[in-house]
Formats: C-alpha cells, sequence, structure tokens
C-alpha cells in the first residue's frame, strides 16, 4: 500500500476485517525487475496484457468512491508502470470530471468544449466570401 492510502485501514477496521502485516528480509527479496521489463518488452501479447492490465488499474483506481485516500492524481504512475513491466507508463484516457471547466477563449475558429468542433454561431455571420 502506498502511504497515503493507510487511511484505508481504518475502514477496514470499522468493517471488522483482521489484517495481517508481514515484515520481509531485505536479504530475500529477490530483484526481478530488470527481467519483468525484459519479458514485456518482448513478448507482444505479454506487452498487450500488461498494458490492459495497466489501464484498468489506474481507471479503477480513478473511479474508487474515497477520493481523500485514493486520488489518481497523487499516483505515482512511473512506479505503477514499473510494476506492471513497463519502462514508461502506456497512455491512459480517464474517465473523470474536471474541477473547472476549460475553454478556450478568444480563438479564431470558437473552438470551445460546449462547441468542440468550431460551429458558427448563429448570432455571428459568416464573414468569409467565396467566388469563382
Amino acid at each position: 500500500m502506498l502511504p497515503k492510502e493507510l487511511g484505508f485501514l481504518k475502514y477496514l477496521a470499522h468493517a471488522k476485517i483482521p489484517l495481517n502485516e508481514y515484515q520481509f528480509p531485505d536479504n530475500k527479496i529477490a530483484n526481478v525487475q530488470s527481467q519483468l521489463e525484459k519479458v514485456v518488452q518482448h513478448n507482444y501479447f505479454l506487452h498487450q496484457s500488461a498494458r490492459e492490465a495497466y489501464r484498468a488499474y489506474v481507471q479503477g483506481y480513478a473511479q474508487l468512491t474515497m477520493k481523500h485516500v485514493f486520488n489518481v492524481h497523487d499516483l505515482d504512475l512511473i512506479g505503477v508502470a514499473k510494476s506492471f513491466g513497463f519502462l514508461h507508463p502506456p497512455k491512459v484516457q480517464l474517465k473523470i470530471a474536471l474541477k473547472s471547466k476549460k475553454t478556450l477563449h478568444n480563438t479564431k475558429n470558437g473552438f470551445s468544449e460546449d462547441n468542440p468542433y468550431g460551429e458558427q454561431q448563429a448570432e455571428k455571420p459568416q464573414q468569409r466570401q467565396w467566388s469563382r
């Protein structure tokens, strides 16, 4: 668990779910990170599976309801990607609500979140003229 996620333990304790913490000696932990990255990089199907698993993990993390504990913006994406065997995090499209509406003001074409295609508004007549 990440240090920020330790707040989740009080919810588990409240639900009376028993938890056990284990300590492992450093000499018993094998460093297999480079081998994992090499296998994921060279095996196409394993790479695709790891990519889908990474995407599902990040999207699932973003959809959790306890945002004060599980905030996707505080997540170390490089560390998570390494745990799936990637050197660099793959791109993931998140479907999360933004806190503020971002619009492009004063653009020539009028693009905004409400008008993503830059269509002309009814009150603004088209200024272009065509000739042959």
